[in-house]
Formats: structure tokens, sequence, C-alpha cells
């Protein structure tokens, strides 16, 4: 008996560290999204999410995206260009600085070009951080891809 609570309570505290981020994983539906969320929800539109969040002092949207299944698919933070006032208006110092932070806690990307590009390739998942359109900054979160084995 005393083995059984054991592994139930492994099992139990395995299953609430799996979450991917924001308390997320992947497949979720929408509403199981919203009822975990906490940031002011701005839209639910289509197969999106959109909130607004502010992240160390700085504003953004996060878009959850979600399949045609209602399993969630990726996520992404886009930071917009009047958030760049406090680095001198410059959008790449902007990214340096978030890159910076995401390689504190997954390490060096695996993928980095013209520093407005930078790529991790990780074990649950991979990151993309890029400057759009020349005044924003989107980083996407996407479950990994599928291996062979999965495929076949």
């Amino acid at each position: 008996m005393k083995n059984l609570l054991l592994i139930m309570a492994f099992l139990f505290l395995s299953q609430t560290s799996f979450s991917q981020f924001r308390n997320t994983t992947w497949g979720m539906s929408k509403e199981q999204v919203r009822k975990i969320e906490e940031s002011k929800l701005e839209s639910d539109y289509g197969s999106n999410l959109i909130y607004n969040l502010d992240i160390e002092d700085m504003k953004c949207r996060l878009f959850y995206s979600f399949n045609d299944k209602n399993k969630l698919i990726s996520f992404l933070y886009r930071f917009s260009s009047p958030e760049w006032d406090r680095f001198g208006n410059n959008t790449k110092i902007a990214l340096e600085k978030m890159v910076a932070k995401i390689v504190s806690k997954y390490g060096p990307s695996t993928y980095y070009n013209d520093k407005s590009f930078f790529s991790w390739n990780l074990k649950d998942f991979s990151i993309k951080a890029s400057i759009i359109k020349n005044s924003e900054i989107e980083v996407l979160y996407t479950p990994p891809a599928p291996s062979l084995k999965d495929i076949l």
C-alpha cells in the first residue's frame, strides 16, 4: 500500500511539473487554457486566444494557437516598437536582451542569422526569436517536430 501511494505521488508530481509554459501543455483545449491563463483576454478569435500582459516591464501580446481539433499547437509573444524607448528605439538591442534571457534559461541558440533571428531546438519544444517588420519582436514556442518513429 505504501508503494502504491509513493507511485501515485510521483505520477501526480511528474504530471504537474510537465507543464510547458505558463502552466499549459501541448494539446490542451482553448477552454483549458482560458481557465489557466490569468492575463487579460483581448480576443478569442478563430483558432487563437490573444492576451495582453507585461513581461519584465514590457507590454506584449500573447497568442495561443490551436489546430482544427482544438489542440494547443503554439504560442507567440509579440512585442511592439513603442516598448523600445528605454533601449533607445533600437529593436536589435531589445532582441539581444530577450535572447540573453532565453539563453540564461535554455542555453545557447542552435542557430542564428545576422543577430535578427535565433532558434533553439530543445527536447520538448522549439523557440524562434526574431525581428519582424523592423519594429516588432516575436518569440514563438512550438512542440518538437515529430520524429520518424512518431510518423511511422
